[in-house]
This record gives structure tokens, C-alpha cells and sequence, in this order.
């Protein structure tokens, strides 16, 4: 795709498909943390490499998305709403919000965005911490304006 784009002068845009796993590792997940680790580098890679011919690349890295194979491990009610529960957003995603981040990565309006790792997880790799246990006594700080 990148020889075609590069040979029309016209430039072009591609995204690969990583996932939170390749940002932070799961249990069980063999290598498919670190092969999705492998696709957001190539990613970089190739954002670099092709820059210069006006090919943007960029990658999505879904989170606990209700689609496809994650569809035997929300089958069961309560991993269902365990994994949901921990969604900062409140939420599984959808295919529809994955393919969304596609879409406006293709778009113009990223015209200026290239070599990016967008995570689409509903801020599930960035709330690592918040699901560590923790005293009650120290719910407050950092909350009060003082």
C-alpha cells in the first residue's frame, strides 16, 4: 500500500491495529502483548521511513471492546461486569468507537498525526493504580483545594 501511495505522490494514510496489551501486559496473554508492543513500533517505524512521501501511519490499540474475541470472556455475566466495573469510563467499547479512531486517523482532520499509539480503552491503561487497594483515610487527598 505504502509503494502505491509513495508512487502516486499523493500520500496517504494507514493504520495498524495494536491493542492496550501491547502498552500494559495481561495475565495468560503469551506473546501477544509483546507482538502488539511489535506492531506499535513498526508503527513508529514506518511513520518515520514513509513521512517524507506524505504517508501518515498511525495504530489503534482497542481496550475491552464487546466484539469479537473478547466475546467468550464477556459471555459470562459476572466477568461482564467485573471488567466493566473497571472501565474509568463506565463502560465496555464497541466496535463502533474502534472504528471510529479509524476513521478520523484516515481522516484530514489528523492530517498532522502520524507515528501515534492511540489507545481506545476508556481509560483502562491509565487507571492501573486507581484499581490498587488503598485506605480509606487517604480517599480525600489530593481532592481538597486548600
Amino acid at each position: 500500500a505504502a509503494r502505491r501511495m509513495a508512487g502516486a505522490g499523493t500520500g496517504g494514510s494507514i493504520v495498524n491495529i495494536t491493542s492496550m496489551n501491547g502498552v500494559a501486559p495481561g495475565p495468560n496473554g503469551g506473546a501477544y502483548g509483546a507482538t502488539k508492543a511489535g506492531v506499535a513500533l513498526l508503527t513508529q517505524q514506518m511513520a518515520l521511513e514513509w513521512g517524507p512521501a506524505a504517508i501518515r501511519v498511525n495504530a489503534v490499540a482497542p481496550g475491552v471492546v464487546d466484539a469479537g474475541m473478547n466475546a467468550p470472556i464477556l459471555a459470562d455475566p459476572a466477568v461482564r461486569e467485573a471488567r466493566r466495573s473497571k472501565v474509568p469510563l463506565g463502560r465496555l467499547g464497541t466496535a463502533g468507537d474502534i472504528a471510529a479512531a479509524v476513521a478520523w486517523l484516515l481522516s484530514d482532520q489528523a492530517s498532522y498525526v502520524t507515528g501515534q499509539n492511540l489507545l481506545v480503552d476508556g481509560g483502562v491503561t491509565m487507571s492501573i493504580i486507581a484499581n490498587l487497594p488503598r485506605p480509606q483515610s487517604v480517599d480525600g487527598v489530593g481532592m481538597r483545594a486548600e
